[in-house]
């Protein structure tokens, strides 16, 4: 999918962790977006479109895993913006 092609939400998402050198927080970006778009869901709605940034290699995740300790971050694809 182009970036085109993606809707408001995924498209405030993706601006503002392009803003960002290294690693997102999530909670902030999400914040960020929410505002600029007045669209008011909850954050698993938010966090989704996140994820399918980066499934659709919009953008970088990772995961720190000890256990069932989890972390998943994500950053700006090498390159972008």
């Amino acid at each position: 999918m182009s970036q085109k092609e993606l809707g408001p939400a995924s498209k405030a998402l993706l601006e503002r962790i392009n803003m960002e050198s290294g690693v997102v927080h999530t909670d902030t970006v999400i914040a960020w977006a929410r505002k600029k778009t007045g669209i008011k869901k909850k954050e698993g709605w938010w966090f989704t479109r996140v994820v399918a940034l980066a499934v659709e290699g919009h953008i970088e995740a990772g995961v720190d895993r000890t256990l069932d300790i989890v972390h998943v971050y994500f950053q700006r694809k090498e390159g972008g913006q």
